[in-house]
């Protein structure tokens, strides 16, 4: 394991409430990826938080990551919510128009 891929974590906090935390990049991506989803896979809860304020650098493959996570959730019918997303991860979304996804707000152009 790289030492780059070592600080990267997702953590159980309590009842339907996780943590991210370290460098969210491709040379992270993929095992930060499979953490949370066998973190996600064990919480039955139908609303789930995940703080991401231990995010301490990220790119696109982290973006990518958060997003997947979402639709994973969401094709099991529950709901998962970021809080404390960084600025900077959060400029990245804001460019590539995935923001309001990220911050649980409906994307726009989208019909409900």
């Amino acid at each position: 394991m790289s030492p780059q891929s070592s600080d990267a974590s997702v953590e159980r906090r309590g009842p339907a409430e996780f943590a991210v935390a370290g460098s969210l990049t491709f040379g992270t991506a993929t095992e930060v990826h499979a953490r949370g989803l066998a973190a996600l896979s064990r919480e039955s809860a139908a609303r789930i938080e995940m703080d991401c304020s231990g995010i301490v650098a990220a790119d696109s493959a982290g973006l990518a990551v958060l997003i997947d996570w979402l639709g994973c959730v969401a094709r099991e019918g529950r709901e998962l919510r970021y809080r404390g997303l960084p600025d900077p991860l959060l400029a990245l979304a804001r460019i590539s128009e995935v923001d309001a996804l990220l911050q649980g707000e409906p994307a726009s152009g989208v019909v409900r």
